[in-house]
Parts: C-alpha cells; sequence; structure tokens
C-alpha cells in the first residue's frame, strides 16, 4: 500500500541508522506549501515536519509514513482503520494526546452460527460411502467430543483404554489441548484403529460439518433431559476445578445419564 504520488523511497542496507531529523527525504508532492484538508488544517508543512517526525522519532519505516500521509491527505473514514491509525498518530505529533485516544478501532463481533442438522443429514454421513468418514461420524454422535479429539482416538486406538459399561463404552482420553480437555468418550459402536486425518475430511463432499455434530448431541442430550454439567463433561467443558472436587461424582452420573441418550439413538437410528 503506497501513497498516490509518491516515488519508491530508496533501500537502506539493513541495520543502518535512521537519518537524523532534517536529513529525511521530503516526498515530492509535500514540497509546495498550501492546505491538504480541512480536517485540523492539515498543510503540507505540517505534513513535512509530520513525516519526519514519524520516520525518526516513532521510528516508523518510510513506506509506513508515506501511508499515513496519504490517508491525512483524505476526510478521516472511521470504517477503514488506516486511516483510524493515520489520524490518530498525527494527533499525538500534535500533542493532542486526548484526542488520539478518542479514536478507536471498532472490532467488529462476529455471532456463530451454529446450524442443527436434520435427522435425515445425519443418516446420510452416517451411510458414507467411505469406511473411514462412517466410523468417525459415528464416534461423533455417539460421543459430542470434539473432531481433533476424535481423529486422536481413532489415530492412535487403544483396546486398553476402551472400558466396557452396560451397554456403552467409556473410553480413557486425558487429552489437555490449552484450554480444551477430554477425559472420556463415551460410544457405542466398538472402534478400531482408523487412519483418518482433517485433510481427509476437507477434502470430501459431506453433507454435514464435524463441529455442527457436537452441536446436535449437546441439544438432544438436553432435550433428554439430561444436566448440563454432565453434557459439558461429555465434551470436555468442565472446568479443572470442579473435575477436581467431584471427578467421581461426575463420572459416575455421566454413566448413567449416558443411558437415555444411547436408547435415543438406537430408537433414531431403527425409525
Amino acid at each position: 500500500m503506497r501513497g498516490a504520488g509518491f516515488e519508491p523511497a530508496r533501500a537502506y542496507a539493513s541495520g543502518a541508522s535512521v537519518r537524523p531529523m532534517g536529513d529525511t527525504p521530503i516526498p515530492p508532492d509535500l514540497k509546495n506549501k498550501g492546505v491538504i484538508t480541512k480536517d485540523m488544517e492539515i498543510t503540507r508543512d505540517k505534513l513535512n515536519e509530520f513525516f519526519e517526525w514519524c520516520v525518526n522519532k516513532r521510528k516508523n519505516s518510510i513506506d509506513t509514513c508515506k501511508d499515513y500521509i496519504s490517508y491525512l491527505k483524505r476526510p478521516l473514514n472511521k470504517n477503514k482503520k488506516w486511516s483510524i491509525f493515520a489520524y490518530r498518530l498525527y494527533y499525538e505529533f500534535l500533542g493532542k494526546e486526548d484526542k488520539a485516544k478518542e479514536l478507536k478501532v471498532e472490532k467488529k463481533m462476529s455471532i456463530p452460527v451454529y446450524r442443527i442438522p436434520s435427522i435425515e443429514e445425519i443418516k446420510k454421513v452416517l451411510n458414507h460411502e467411505d469406511e473411514r468418514i462412517r466410523i468417525l461420524y459415528r464416534l461423533l454422535l455417539e460421543s459430542g467430543i470434539r473432531l481433533k479429539e476424535a481423529l486422536f482416538i481413532l489415530n492412535n486406538y487403544d483396546p486398553a483404554l476402551d472400558q466396557m459399561e452396560d451397554g456403552f463404552y467409556v473410553y480413557t482420553v486425558n487429552l489437555i489441548r490449552k484450554s480444551k480437555k477430554s477425559f472420556y468418550a463415551f460410544h457405542i459402536t466398538p472402534l478400531q484403529k482408523t487412519y483418518i486425518t482433517e485433510s481427509i475430511i476437507d477434502h470430501t463432499d459431506l453433507p454435514v460439518k464435524p463441529k455442527f455434530i457436537r452441536k446436535f448431541v449437546a441439544t438432544k442430550m438436553l432435550e433428554l433431559g439430561i444436566p448440563s454439567e454432565v453434557v459439558d463433561f461429555f465434551q470436555g467443558r468442565t472446568p479443572s476445578s470442579i473435575l477436581s472436587k467431584h471427578y467421581l461424582d461426575l463420572l459416575t452420573l455421566a454413566k448413567k445419564e449416558y443411558k437415555k441418550y444411547a436408547e435415543w439413538l438406537s430408537k433414531m437410528e431403527q425409525s
């Protein structure tokens, strides 16, 4: 991004010292005096001074300072962050710190869109022609765990970690990724070691994305009357502080509550 009318700056050798004040090359189109914009009566003389200050005092690159000047030659546009950056820095140059603080780049809040897949879509993906996809999605549907955790289990499956309960299995995961935790994966269908990656999923035409299966499971579990605390436990959202205090209680309760979901899954597939 270069300001209109500016000539390319000469490249300086790496490690070269910044030119002293008064020796910074002035952009050609700033050499003539006159008002450039009515905003704060920005004159060419002021921009010349700002340019030297921007390079020598603030230690910005010559090209960056040229970009700032390009924006200062136009009215402030609060919808463009670089226009805001330029005017904020210019206010600092003028010693108007309060004015500079008033100019802020508004962060756009993105509202996550959750789509609950239909039963038909779920059945379709469970009958996918690729066996790896079928195995993965069945695990996602039965457990409600995250995609990365499901991939970890399938690629590193160890039968010794899979405990059979009354009509279902509880696989010990003990996987922690930063703030995300997964201690157990409840499932009904027996698992087997399966090589599958995110790349394979990304290059497969699927009616439902994995992340929406997780949302579907949570919604259905809550509809079945499973306590939200237990749903969080199934999906790895339980805080460590709670786990340390109520670990065994939650695990015992989860085994009891999972039967509701297992029964619903059985009826769903038979319908």
